[in-house]
């Protein structure tokens, strides 16, 4: 899936920045999923010692940035790129995965009413 954004991210730095528009979406891997799992992680130190503390909005923002594939020559997504975004941008790159989410739940939905019920054939 791609679309633009309205605000772009910059490409290049200071007066030589070129501002990039076109983002490709890709799905994610058990990989990425892992490695957001270990980046939302943060060390605490709780009444019985350190523990891991997993941090379920610093999970969303890793997932989000492994599914972009890339912004115009921009390829993936850093986590300071994404905190750099316009607001609107950031805003409309959620709309999109989630319109994107939503696409291939249909299609995994609609490939098993096409492979019909068991005792059907």
């Amino acid at each position: 899936m791609e679309f633009e954004l309205k605000h772009g991210l910059p490409f290049g730095k200071d007066a030589d920045a070129e501002m990039q528009y076109r983002v490709e979406l890709r799905e994610l891997t058990a990989g990425d999923i892992i490695e957001a799992e270990e980046a939302s992680e943060k060390l605490m130190l709780g009444p019985n010692g350190p523990v891991l503390v997993s941090s379920p909005a610093r999970m969303g923002t890793e997932l989000l940035r492994r599914q972009v594939k890339r912004v115009g020559k921009l390829q993936g997504l850093s986590l300071g790129q994404l905190k750099s975004l316009h607001p609107d941008d950031l805003e409309l790159l959620n709309a999109q995965v989630v319109a994107r989410d939503a696409l291939l739940a249909r299609e995994i939905a609609d490939r098993g009413r096409a492979d019909g019920a068991p005792g059907d054939h």
